[in-house]
Parts: C-alpha cells; sequence; structure tokens
C-alpha cells in the first residue's frame, strides 16, 4: 500500500484528499503545516509528498527545500500545489519533483501521484 503524506492547512481540501486517497487505497498521512509536515516526513519517510505552498508556520517552498537537502527525505517525490501561478512559477521550487495548480482533478492528481511513487521505486 501506497503512503501519502498530504500537507494542506485548508480543512475541506485537507479532508478531501484524505477521503479521495483513502478510497484508492492508499495510506494517508496528514500535517496541517510545512514544519509538522517535514517532521512527519522525517519519522515515517512517505512514499509522495503532496505539499501546498501556503502554509502556516513553515510556507511549501521552504518545506520542498528541506525536505530535498535532508538525506533521509530527498529521495520523496514531492508534488507541489497552488491556486497561486506566480508562486508555482518561482525558482526555488525547482526543489520539488512536480507543481500542480489548484483547482486540480481528482483523477489527474491520482495519476501523477501514482507515476510520482512508480518513478520512486524504480530509482
Amino acid at each position: 500500500m501506497l503512503r501519502i503524506l498530504i500537507i494542506e492547512d485548508e480543512p475541506s481540501i485537507r479532508e478531501l484528499l484524505d477521503d479521495f486517497f483513502n478510497g484508492e487505497g492508499f495510506d494517508t498521512l496528514l500535517a496541517t503545516d510545512g514544519r509538522s509536515g517535514v517532521e512527519l516526513a522525517l519519522k515515517v519517510h512517505p512514499d509522495v509528498i503532496l505539499l501546498d505552498v501556503m502554509l502556516p508556520v513553515m510556507d511549501g517552498v521552504e518545506a520542498a527545500h528541506r525536505l530535498k537537502h535532508d538525506a533521509r527525505t530527498h529521495d520523496i517525490p514531492i508534488v507541489v500545489m497552488s491556486a497561486n501561478l506566480s508562486v508555482l512559477r518561482r525558482p526555488e521550487l525547482l526543489a520539488a519533483d512536480t507543481v500542480i495548480r489548484k483547482p486540480f482533478d481528482l483523477d489527474e492528481l491520482l495519476a501523477l501521484i501514482r507515476s510520482q511513487a512508480r518513478e520512486a521505486m524504480i530509482a
């Protein structure tokens, strides 16, 4: 069973993603801010991280940077999501493996997450 860490502060989006991915057979872990998301990733080493950009405590850009520059988590695929196109174009997000714009299509997001997990397992 694939384990996905969802780092999202908006309750309705977090619950939607949690319900959807659980229904697709994923084991989901949830964090509501960047700092707790990084800590959880270090502790459980998920297969994929779905990361919002606009987060309290530590934003998604900093969280992605920390995860990709830590030997314990650098190999975990990160899918960054944001409603703000200008944020998604920031060079700092090069740490992410993929970026996706909100609102997203759940089936497309599912395919993207599965693809990232497969690529990580092959590498």
